[in-house]
């Protein structure tokens, strides 16, 4: 319990008498923390980020190739993306308001990181509705059209980050689906076999009791076997691998990687974060 526990840590003291735990959890280091004079921090954790300055120090902006969107300013585009996006100068919001009813959540593909060197870039995104009717959306061709032709390679790697079973199984079920090669030209796919957060957390789970155990069975000359047998190194592997592809393609040979999932979230996150 961080609350009712006295930790030193580098930053300063979590102190449960100090008048500041009456604030609840605002007053925990995620929220308020004692610089190393012993003061307090004014600074809002929301003002720290500063999109435009992170942007420019990769190189995307200021650049004839890239533009700040501020189509999602007031959230009411995409809940769950930033008030302000980089997409490639060509595409303009209007485009993206079609974009976005082809991409599941409204999540439709935005610029993480600039390779200066080589040129290549990752930008990431959920699935688009493709379905069994095999839908198409113009706009998210051009789009993904335009990111192909800001490489100097002229080609976009498409990573799923599903099996393809379940990559399949979105199409059927729920009208979702994975980009056609043939209708996104100089485009190729691959999917990466990362399992869902379902599966993920059932292992970690797995995992947790195995290392809570002081049993003879599990903690003997079988304890590797038990820890393969959770499957949790299997998970790893599979994000170490995609992250690795991903950096190879971007650093290598200056690609453009397009990464997603399903809604473009926890294996998404991964991919893009660990390529960096």
């Amino acid at each position: 319990d961080v609350i009712s526990n006295k930790n030193n840590y580098k930053g300063g003291v979590i102190n449960e008498t100090d008048a500041n735990k009456n604030k609840g959890v605002e007053w925990l280091f995620a929220f308020s923390h004692r610089n190393k004079n012993g003061s307090y921090s004014s600074q809002k954790g929301w003002n720290i980020y500063q999109p435009e300055k992170e942007w420019s120090r990769l190189g995307m902006i200021p650049s004839q190739k890239w533009r700040v969107s501020n189509i999602n300013i007031d959230f009411s585009f995409s809940p769950s993306y930033p008030r302000k996006f980089v997409l490639p100068s060509s595409i303009p919001d209007s485009l993206l308001m079609e974009v976005g009813k082809f991409r599941s959540r409204a999540r439709i593909p935005i610029l993480c990181w600039f390779h200066v060197p080589k040129g290549g870039s990752i930008w990431r995104c959920s699935q688009p509705k493709v379905g069994m009717g095999n839908n198409i959306c113009i706009e998210d061709e051009q789009l993904i059209a335009s990111i192909r032709s800001s490489t100097p390679c002229n080609h976009v790697k498409i990573i799923d980050a599903r099996p393809f079973k379940n990559a399949m199984t979105n199409r059927v079920v729920r009208g979702m689906g994975y980009e056609d090669e043939s209708r996104y030209h100089g485009t190729s796919i691959s999917f990466q076999n990362i399992e869902n957060i379902h599966a993920v957390r059932s292992s970690l789970e797995k995992l947790f009791k195995l290392s809570q155990s002081t049993s003879s069975s599990s903690m003997g000359s079988n304890y590797l076997a038990n820890i393969e047998n959770t499957g949790w190194l299997n998970h790893i592997r599979a994000i170490l691998v995609g992250a690795v592809k991903a950096a190879a393609f971007v650093g290598r040979k200056g690609l453009a990687v397009v990464i997603h999932c399903s809604d473009g979230w926890d294996r998404t996150s991964q991919l893009t974060s660990l390529s960096q």
